[in-house]
């Protein structure tokens, strides 16, 4: 029986990333409740998730580095969630529009590997002078510079505007 694995050149499989985000979504949730409950013997109520953050900060046991790193897990998953509709949106009004498969492809799981770096580089960074954000500020450019010309191929008066634009024309 052989195993077939997809042409990500030409077989879309940016819907089955959807999946894959919300995994690496509530991944930091496990992490922190498990490291909650190894470092304070004490069980993750996960009748009441909401309140978790307020258990951290009640927590006697743990010390600040600890606080701030299952906090930092915490604020990750929430912003990970608030990313979840966008994400989704895209990949199916990209795979609606039959956009080419290698480029979808490349877009979805280029951002799954920047929300990871992302997700482990807020957790692990506890400086506060760390407020620069490599990987949204290279989600932001690639998005800015290139990925207008992928999504909505340009007409020829924008190709002639932008030409205009680029020489210190009107």
């Amino acid at each position: 029986m052989a195993i077939h694995l997809p042409d990500l050149r030409h077989d879309n499989v940016s819907l089955y990333l959807v999946p894959v985000f919300w995994a690496i979504s509530v991944a930091p949730r496990f992490w922190s409740s498990t490291a909650y409950q190894t470092k304070t013997k004490e069980k993750w109520d996960s009748r009441a998730p909401r309140d978790f953050v307020k258990a951290i900060e009640d927590n006697r046991v743990l010390d600040v580095a600890a606080k701030g790193r299952l906090r930092r897990a915490e604020a990750a998953v929430a912003n990970s969630f608030e990313n979840f509709g966008p994400f989704a949106a895209a990949v199916a009004a990209g795979s609606a529009a039959k956009l080419d498969p290698a480029v979808l492809n490349f877009l979805s799981i280029a951002y799954l590997l920047t929300r990871i770096a992302f997700i482990y580089l807020y957790i692990h960074t506890a400086h506060t002078y760390a407020r620069f954000d490599p990987t949204s500020t290279i989600q932001h450019d690639w998005w800015a510079w290139h990925g207008h010309s992928i999504v909505a191929p340009r007409s020829p008066a924008m190709h002639m505007t932008m030409r205009m634009h680029s020489r210190g024309g009107p």
